[in-house]
């Protein structure tokens, strides 16, 4: 399930190699992943056994700071942005927004609603389509990074 769970996450995970008519912007946003991979065994290292009762919990807020410094690296390209960008940089930012909401409930003791909220976020496909909408070549997640 982990790997799953990994997998889901990848809404934001983008490859590295991408063609000559690919979009500047999609071509960083591409470097991103390659900068980011290397950080992902490190942020979720330490989880608890999917069957714990903390585990989705825990999960949450490993997935709320990587995504977080995704985004913030995401926003911080300086090569030009086009629709398709700014879609997909806002279907982040909501993506941030759902995991935000899972942490807060977990935080709150509402484990039901947390999970309610977990089930939403993993499962959102929105800024994957984005993503590659606007250019990028995604990939998703796996355990050692970003694309298999």
């Amino acid at each position: 399930m982990r790997t799953g769970l990994a997998a889901a996450l990848a809404v934001l995970a983008l490859a590295a190699g991408a063609g000559a008519a690919t979009p500047a912007w999609a071509r960083s946003a591409n470097a991103v992943c390659n900068r980011v991979k290397a950080t992902l065994t490190q942020v979720f290292a330490g989880l608890p056994a999917q069957s714990a009762p903390t585990y989705k919990a825990k999960y949450s807020q490993a997935s709320l700071k990587f995504e977080s410094a995704l985004l913030r690296d995401l926003r911080a390209i300086k090569a030009p942005r086009n629709a398709a960008g700014n879609a997909a940089l806002a279907a982040v930012g909501s993506y941030v927004g759902e995991i935000k909401a899972a942490v807060a409930a977990y935080k709150a003791g509402d484990k039901a609603k947390g999970d309610r909220l977990f089930a939403k976020w993993t499962g959102d496909k929105r800024p994957q389509a984005a993503f590659v909408r606007a250019g990028a070549r995604l990939r998703e997640l796996t355990a050692s990074g970003c694309g298999a």
